[in-house]
């Protein structure tokens, strides 16, 4: 019994990093930042920092926002889904629209006291559009729910691309021999 837990043990290790590799393959990872407007309240917004994970069809994202004036901050988790496919290189002007759905963790400092706080969680479904070219994205995106309404705007730069979007980057940039003969 203890042999079938080690050789179950390496095949769940093996097929975990084979699965990371084949994704990494087809993936970008980008860093940008953030500007969070509430609609309901004008003197209120939040910008930060935030890091995402693209492919052709979607998104993960994470990130952190600071407000402006309660001294509140939030932490993020979205997931997007692009309606288009969306070029994953980004080497030509590319623009699509996008569904998706985002998790805010919220902690608001009360004015009472300094290290009084409370922590609040939503869930905020988002429709929006992403444009690209070359390495930097813009997205807009409108996120409501029963509480408030916002708008968000976010600018990226691909840091990393994976070996498959590489080789779609250098066959855009670069056709073939063929293709440059025929005349």
């Amino acid at each position: 019994m203890k042999l079938f837990k080690i050789i179950f043990n390496f095949s769940l290790i093996l097929s975990s990093t084979m699965v990371k590799a084949q994704i990494l393959k087809n993936q970008m990872l980008s860093v940008g930042a953030l500007h969070q407007q509430i609609l309901d309240n004008p003197n209120s917004f939040f910008t930060g920092p935030n890091i995402s994970l693209i492919d052709n069809r979607y998104a993960i994202n994470a990130g952190a926002l600071i407000a402006n004036n309660r001294g509140g901050s939030k932490l993020f988790v979205s997931a997007d889904y692009h309606i288009l496919r969306w070029h994953h290189a980004y080497m030509a002007h590319r623009f699509t629209p996008v569904l998706g759905a985002q998790v805010v963790l919220t902690d608001i400092k009360n004015e009472i006291g300094e290290n009084a706080s409370s922590q609040r969680v939503a869930l905020f479904p988002k429709a929006g559009v992403k444009a690209s070219y070359d390495r930097f994205t813009v997205d807009v995106f409108y996120l409501k729910n029963n509480l408030e309404k916002q708008l968000q705007l976010g600018v990226s730069y691909v840091l990393w691309v994976g070996p498959h979007c590489t080789m779609k980057r250098l066959k855009e940039v670069r056709p073939s021999w063929d293709t440059k003969l025929n005349f």
